[in-house]
């Protein structure tokens, strides 16, 4: 009589894409399981054309009753070839192992499994993970160590911290099959990452992360070739929580974090942004015709007055490549007003949430007003900038990173007879293709909210040979000359006295379950609510407040005099307040000088507190002092406390100076 056949218990799922150099290691880690459990092992594989396929069929004969290859004839891409995978699971929990990846401890199934056995009211369980950092060679813990300190038997989360924390990774997730086979629409998500998939997850209910260590996560080393890399992941990032805005926009955790978010990338945007040398371009009346706000950075970055009427703008890209086909004809025609319910792109709007902008129609192509209040104000602009249209001397610029299904508009756009036109793409659209001899540009530093990321599409795009009349082609490994940038004067002092439009440069970002930030309108002062446990600190960045565009944006102070910081505060006499600075050292890390030496006590009253850093002999902290972006306040460092801080004024620089600006 033949034995009963047993019911899967479990699904592994490894996505696979040339990744013969970790494969074998990752698959071995499998089968070191210790369980008894019935299984299978989906390894579904996209067109690799190394020895990925080879290594699958090897592990398919040894174990053939538990490897189950799923390999495809067309390139799928991450996204499709994973969901496959998940539409095969037949076992009760579904565990990824990313083919990079590899399990350590032969325990952790059985762990996992037994818990969600015991706990139906969670959806997935995790654990911690070690990250290996392969050009060091080094183990290294995961990214969030301290949440861990006072949680030494693991925790829940659900969407109300998720995005605070980056707690896991795929190899250490085991989910409820159950929970994959229904996630809405996971496959038209337009940037497919873990992050959606985790928070599709979390909509279910709720996972508990384990506080044992049972995987290792390949990392390369963070002293990377290209300092830009960590913009590129910001922008990979904001695009990811951008869309999940659009389809969960009622979502109040959504919203926190793509506020917080939105405040984060506003350093990447002033940080990186430096004033272009004008003398570097021949023609210096040019009008670019840009579908966003592209253009209106480069005139910015310039320092000139906008020469475009398109200023403010978004513009959808069939209605662009209407007006590049008959600009002359269109650009005369009168601008009428409509309601955004008349759009004939209101299904596919990608920026106005909440946002009741102007929406004009020149001609029958829509202008969408993004940046005016009212009809008025945009048609204002419009005229006045309108006559500095330079017919002459014209430059088209589409971005086709904002739509999906554009590649016959990327096509039209090729074929418009105009020179001066560019497409940009941004690097994560893995569909889009850049071909020899062509307008197309992949901008790998670079998505549609230019203002943000501005600074980075210059890395990809040859922006003074365009204006110059050159044939820009794309070439991944161009850099911009160094001299196509102005050298900024130095900031010697600065200085902040708050209100409700720079109350946004106080930030708690890195422990925001410990410090609020508020807005006090009677004593024009921040309200900073703090219980904390140890070294948690909240931060104030010195790119936030307004400057001159010819002034650094790193505030300098390398000269001994000027190492003076005063903070007009009160608080809890019985606390003390502690200041650290964050900035660029000469390899553009970012580095936290301390000053453990330098606490001082808070008062009942408003006084200027006086941190005096001027004794510091140090050769070594000399550039740092001159690079400073940020100050850290730390309240009764390394001890509990809890209490409320008010912040009315902030001055870092030399005695002198400050004396003048009270004056």
């Amino acid at each position: 009589m033949p034995l009963p056949i047993r019911p899967l218990k479990f699904s592994v799922v490894v996505s696979t894409h040339n990744h013969e150099l970790h494969l074998i290691k990752a698959l071995k880690s499998v089968f070191a399981q210790e369980h008894e459990y019935n299984f299978e092992v989906i390894i579904t594989d996209d067109c690799s054309r190394d020895r990925t396929r080879e290594i699958i069929e090897l592990f398919q004969l040894r174990y053939p009753e538990n490897v189950i290859p799923l390999c495809q004839d067309n390139k799928l891409g991450p996204s499709e070839n994973i969901l496959q995978a998940f539409q095969k699971c037949r076992g009760q929990y579904t565990l990824l192992l990313d083919p990079n990846d590899y399990w350590t401890d032969t325990e952790k199934i059985k762990k996992q499994i037994s818990f969600l056995d015991e706990h139906p009211e969670y959806i997935f369980s995790c654990h911690r993970f070690n990250r290996l950092n392969e050009t060091l060679n080094e183990i290294q813990d995961d990214f969030h160590p301290v949440v861990f300190k006072n949680k030494p038997n693991g925790f829940e989360f659900g969407q109300e911290r998720y995005f605070d924390y980056w707690l896991t990774q795929l190899s250490t997730m085991a989910i409820r099959t159950e929970a994959l086979k229904d996630i809405p629409k996971l496959e038209t998500f337009k940037y497919y990452w873990d992050t959606q998939l985790f928070w599709l997850l979390l909509l279910k209910g709720k996972g508990f992360v384990h506080p044992f260590f049972a995987s290792v996560y390949r990392i390369k080393s963070e002293t990377s070739d290209n300092k830009f890399d960590l913009l590129k992941q910001n922008s990979l990032t904001y695009l990811i929580i951008e869309e999940l805005r659009q389809r969960y926009a009622c979502n109040k955790h959504i919203k926190r974090i793509y506020e917080l978010y939105q405040k984060n990338l506003s350093w990447s945007k002033s940080a990186n942004k430096r004033q272009l040398n004008l003398n570097k371009v021949n023609n210096k009346n040019f009008t670019i015709v840009s579908d966003d706000n592209w253009g209106k950075e480069v005139y910015d970055a310039f320092a000139i007055p906008y020469q475009s009427p398109f200023i403010g703008i978004q513009i959808f890209n069939s209605d662009f490549i209407k007006l590049v086909k008959d600009f002359e004809q269109y650009i005369d025609k009168p601008i009428n007003f409509i309601n955004h319910s008349e759009s004939k792109h209101q299904r596919s709007f990608r920026h106005c949430l909440d946002n009741d902008y102007p929406l004009g129609i020149l001609g029958d192509i829509e202008l969408h007003f993004i940046d005016y209040k009212s009809p008025a104000e945009a048609l204002k602009h419009w005229d006045e900038r309108k006559s500095k249209i330079t017919l002459g001397n014209l430059f088209f610029k589409m971005d086709v990173s904002r739509e999906e299904n554009n590649l016959t508009t990327i096509e039209a756009f090729e074929n418009i007879n105009r020179a001066n036109k560019v497409c940009f793409v941004n690097c994560h659209d893995k569909e889009k293709k850049v071909k020899d001899n062509s307008t197309i540009h992949l901008i790998d530093y670079w998505n549609p909210d230019s203002e943000i990321f501005f600074p980075q599409s210059l890395c990809s795009f040859d922006l003074m040979g365009w204006l110059n009349g050159k044939a820009v082609k794309y070439n991944k490994a161009y850099q911009p000359d160094k001299d196509i940038f102005i050298t900024p004067d130095k900031r010697n002092y600065f200085f902040i006295q708050f209100d409700r439009n720079n109350i946004h440069a106080l930030d708690s970002k890195f422990h925001p379950e410990t410090h609020e930030i508020l807005y006090n309108e009677e004593t024009e002062s921040a309200i900073i609510n703090y219980d904390k446990s140890d070294l948690e600190y909240f931060c104030l960045s010195a790119q936030e407040c307004p400057h001159p565009k010819t002034s650094d944006l790193f505030v300098d102070l390398s000269e001994k005099e000027n190492r003076h910081i005063m903070v007009l505060a009160k608080g809890n006499p019985s606390h003390q307040l502690r200041l650290d600075f964050i900035g660029k050292e000469e390899d553009e890390k970012d580095t936290i000088l301390h000053i453990d030496a330098i606490t001082q006590p808070l008062q009942e009253d408003f006084q200027w507190i006086h941190f005096d850093f001027s004794f510091i002999d140090d050769p070594a902290t000399t550039y740092l002092f001159s690079r400073i972006r940020s100050f850290y306040f730390y309240l009764n460092p390394q001890k509990p406390a809890q209490g409320t801080l008010e912040l009315m004024a902030f001055y870092a620089g030399s005695m002198e100076t400050f004396k003048e600006l009270l004056e």
